[in-house]
């Protein structure tokens, strides 16, 4: 049965040739079409679509391969999966299969198949702006985040459904020779530089969460900081921190100093840095400019205004990972006055974000009192502040605590800092030790040592 075609911007013929270029000539075209991001849903006629589902899923099988240049052996397959009927039986694939020629531009017939679903993505934004803005006028701010979200993803060329067919992943890992090896090893994280903590977390990984939580005053802005710098220092990758506490210049500052162990106590008015010291802090400011380190300072952000920034750095960037300093400060754009609910929605809004972009995310949380009104001020995971969603949201928190805060500190180990790994969702849990510079807020791992000692 044909299919109606409407006013939607389509190119059924374009359609047709491009699917009998990949009945044809597979073994090319196929591959061209995946490099070029070529989806099913693409496709403005669903059997078109289906076709090309089949396709794929053939020529990712080996033993299977051979039924894509047989039109004898696709139409009992069609058959075989009661499918014949969803593509317009075995004339409309005849008609389809006989359509091209060698010479036929494979190319410029997958942009303009691409093109028309741009524009039909374009439009069904547009009505669903339109249909928001009818039913929830007030709601101006999450209309325009939306909005902007929908565009962007038709932009980077994002398919719109959040679905994938197992069986296609599946023949993904299949279809290659070490298949199985590539999916019994789970993607690579970023390393934190603390080779203990990357043991226990794999590292940063695309689409989690990673809590950093402590008391005020243990030092957990230092810490995001030397991860931070570790990452884009060391491993050269572009990040991306929101402080929402701290100014720019505060935060280089901070970075310089720690990369020259330069001690911050000694400045005062009248302070002259000795030549030595000059060479030193001139040489670490030099490293950390050379960096793709981005800051954005804008205190009382917003989970949305945070959004939008991330994805835009995302695009025009490439940020690979983000670190937000820290989640209590983040403003909720909500009616709801109860706080707990604010930074529910505040943590949802990350891991959603972090899954979304495909990369990791570091927040910094507050914990409560409870630490303080204890005698060694150790901090549980119970002792999130003012949301237990946090702790839910989370793939996973750490527990950031100094011993010589609350004059616990041994004195065979001096310095010495833990940070406790409480929830870790894909792996164990676990305590490690940190080494503190307090005079150059540095953490380092603790068989580390400065040039000093």
């Amino acid at each position: 049965m044909e299919e109606t075609i409407n006013t939607r911007p389509q190119a059924i013929e374009i359609e047709k040739k491009l699917l009998s270029c990949l009945l044809q000539r597979p073994d090319r075209c196929i591959d061209l079409a995946s490099e070029k991001n070529l989806l099913p849903n693409h496709f403005y006629l669903i059997s078109h679509s289906k076709l090309y589902e089949v396709i794929q899923t053939l020529h990712n099988q080996e033993e299977k391969k051979e039924k894509l240049t047989d039109l004898s052996l696709l139409n009992q397959h069609f058959q075989d999966i009661k499918a014949l009927d969803d593509i317009g039986g075995l004339v409309n694939l005849a008609k389809i299969w006989n359509l091209a020629s060698n010479t036929d531009p494979i190319l410029d017939y997958i942009q303009v198949v691409q093109e028309k679903f741009i524009l039909r993505s374009i439009q069904d934004t547009c009505h669903k702006a339109g249909s928001q803005i009818q039913e929830q006028p007030e709601d101006v701010n999450k209309i325009l985040d939306s909005f902007e979200k929908d565009i962007l993803k038709i932009r980077e060329g994002i398919t719109n459904e959040d679905y994938n067919s197992v069986e296609n992943i599946a023949n993904q890992f299949l279809g290659k020779e070490d298949g199985m090896v590539q999916f019994l090893h789970d993607e690579e994280g970023i390393d934190s530089g603390f080779s203990d903590l990357d043991k226990l977390t794999g590292g940063f990984r695309a689409g989690e969460v990673f809590i950093i939580a402590a008391r005020p005053g243990m030092g957990k802005t230092s810490f995001v900081l030397n991860i931070m710098s570790n990452i884009s220092l060391k491993q050269k990758k572009s990040a991306m921190i929101f402080s929402l506490e701290m100014t720019t210049i505060q935060l280089i500052r901070k970075l310089v100093f720690a990369e020259a162990r330069f001690d911050e106590s000694t400045l005062h008015r009248g302070f002259v840095p000795s030549k030595e010291e000059v060479k030193k802090l001139k040489k670490s400011m030099a490293k950390i400019g050379s960096t793709k380190l981005w800051i954005d300072e804008t205190s009382n952000i917003s989970i949305e205004e945070l959004r939008a920034k991330a994805r835009r750095m995302k695009k025009e960037q490439k940020i690979e990972i983000i670190a937000v300093d820290y989640l209590q400060l983040m403003r909720v754009e909500t009616t709801q006055s109860n706080r707990e609910r604010e930074v529910a929605l505040v943590s949802a809004g990350l891991k959603a974000l972090a899954k979304e972009l495909k990369i990791p995310i570091i927040a910094l949380s507050q914990l409560n009192r409870n630490p303080d009104q204890t005698k060694d001020g150790k901090p549980r995971l119970s002792d999130l502040r003012e949301s237990g969603s946090i702790e839910q949201d989370a793939d996973r928190v750490s527990l950031l605590h100094r011993p010589a805060y609350y004059e616990q500190e041994d004195e065979s180990k001096p310095g010495i800092a833990t940070l406790s790994l409480a929830k870790n969702r894909h792996g164990a849990t676990g305590v490690i030790e940190l080494k503190f510079f307090a005079k150059y807020t540095r953490f380092e791992a603790p068989s580390l040592r400065t040039e000093e000692e």
